[in-house]
This record gives structure tokens, sequence and C-alpha cells, in this order.
């Protein structure tokens, strides 16, 4: 399982930056592996833009290289609240985005 990391982020008012989610992504050869690995990639790496609701953008932050925050980043992140999710469904039901129907609610 690999742990990622979305940070929510308020567009709409100054950009403030709400909460870090964070979620299990299975690796090759896990249950979901393929499902879970196409909805990661059509949510957050698709041109049509389905990670910016109407008042929220989601931040998938990549630690794969490692962590290249700056230490105001870090100061900054960790008193942001957390919230915890078991994969990435949790996360959609959590943000209320209907995977079904590519929208949020």
């Amino acid at each position: 399982m690999t742990k990622i990391q979305v940070k929510e982020i308020d567009h709409k008012y100054g950009c403030e930056h709400i909460t870090i989610f964070s979620f299990f992504l299975p690796d090759v050869g896990e249950d979901g592996f393929y499902r879970e690995t196409v909805s990661f990639n059509a949510f957050f790496l698709s041109v049509h833009r389905r990670n910016r609701s109407p008042r929220y953008l989601y931040h998938f932050m990549d630690f794969r290289d490692g962590d290249h925050r700056s230490e105001w980043e870090l100061e900054r992140d960790a008193l942001l609240p957390t919230s915890e999710h078991g994969n990435i469904y949790q996360f959609f039901k959590a943000i209320g985005y209907d995977k079904d129907k590519k929208k949020y609610r």
C-alpha cells in the first residue's frame, strides 16, 4: 500500500490551505490496484480538472522523490487538521465527489 496525501486549498477565498487528507492506494498485484489507480489518475491527472470543486482545489502531494517542502511549508502543514481514509473511494465520499457521475454533490 502506498500512502497518498492530498491538500485541500480554498481557491475561492484567497488560496487558504484547509485540510490534509490521506488515504492508501494498493500496490501492483494487490486487490483493487487497477480500479483505484484509474480513479486516482482520472481525478488528479485528467485534463477535465476533476480535482477542482466550485470552492476547493485538491492538490496531490507527491513524495516519491522525497519531501521537498520548505521549513515554512512544513510548519504550516503541521498546524492543519488531517483526515485519514482507507482508500480513494472513502476520500471521494468525504469531499462529496460522486465518482459515477463525475461531479461534486
